[in-house]
């Protein structure tokens, strides 16, 4: 057996809940600017959660729109809106604004990522 006939496949995407997809698909219809979305803790979607933490890369646009439609917001869901490839923040929860670059946001492959603070590192599967 050659060592490319051992090759594994690339990893699949993170599975989300119906419902959860399903709301994503929407926001993309509604909003196209919104391109990969993750979840953030890799495992979650491996589990039961009771809130999803989803970061979207979109701009300053999509997350202003968001904002002003709270018909869009979903108890189950904190959704992160990376807004100019660095700088993300929540939607519509409280949650202070952050940067890709302080959290060491960094791309495994195209659909997995790591992040953390240094001491703790954390995984983000691409799930649209």
């Amino acid at each position: 057996m050659t060592n490319e006939a051992r090759s594994t496949p690339p990893p699949a995407k993170a599975t989300l809940p119906e419902d959860i997809g399903m709301y994503l698909d929407s926001l993309r219809q509604q909003f196209p600017a919104i391109g990969q979305v993750f979840v953030l803790g890799a495992d979650a979607a491996d589990r039961a959660v009771s809130t999803w933490r989803l970061l979207a890369f979109g701009d300053q646009k999509v997350l202003a729109a968001l904002r002003k439609n709270p018909d869009l917001r979903r108890e189950s869901i904190d959704l992160l809106i990376v807004t100019d490839g660095d700088r993300f923040e929540s939607v519509f929860e409280a949650t202070p604004a952050g940067s890709l670059v302080a959290i060491r946001w960094e791309l495994v492959d195209p659909d997995t990522a790591t992040y953390g603070d240094g001491e703790a590192e954390a995984r983000a599967k691409r799930v649209r």
